[in-house]
């Protein structure tokens, strides 16, 4: 969990928190005769790179760049969609309704195409990547479980959906 806290006044209050997040960390080496020990950096303001876990087309981890606010000091995310780092591709069981970006084209994904997830706002939209390299966009629901692609649930729109218990 990231959290912010307002330390003015008598008692400390929390202002804010991204939950499931953490610092995307730099490594400072130190060496000692034992041995090297490694110590994460936060060490910049204006470019904060955090690390998100999302419960979407199975449990997968995605970065943004944030950075803290002058006026309250609070993180606001600057980039415009959170990029996946782990997680496994999908594969459709049935065909789906997409969007071929950059121009928004409409377009069908057969029965099984193989996907790898690519970005996503972590509300109302997943980009994809085909086997060709296409990026496709599809509308997500994340605001009851299961989580829906199209208006359908995702396990009954990809196979095997792994979810960290």
């Amino acid at each position: 969990m990231f959290c912010t806290w307002d330390i003015n006044g008598d008692i400390p209050k929390m202002t804010q928190e991204l939950s499931s997040t953490e610092v995307d960390y730099v490594y400072i080496e130190e060496g000692f005769e034992e041995g090297t020990t490694y110590k994460q950096a936060f060490n910049n303001p204006a470019i904060l790179r955090l690390e998100t876990r999302f419960q979407l087309l199975g449990t997968r981890g995605a970065t943004a760049t944030y950075k803290l606010s002058e006026t309250d000091g609070k993180p606001e995310m600057t980039d415009e969609a959170y990029t996946f780092n782990y997680g496994h591709d999908v594969k459709t069981i049935v065909p789906l309704d997409a969007e071929l970006l950059p121009d928004k084209e409409k377009t069908e994904l057969p029965y099984g195409t193989s996907l790898t997830p690519y970005q996503t706002d972590g509300k109302t939209y997943v980009d994809l990547k085909t086997d060709s390299g296409q990026v496709v966009r599809l509308s997500i629901d994340v605001s009851d479980w299961p989580r829906t692609v199209n208006g359908i649930p995702e396990n009954e729109c990809f196979e095997q959906l792994s979810y960290a218990g």
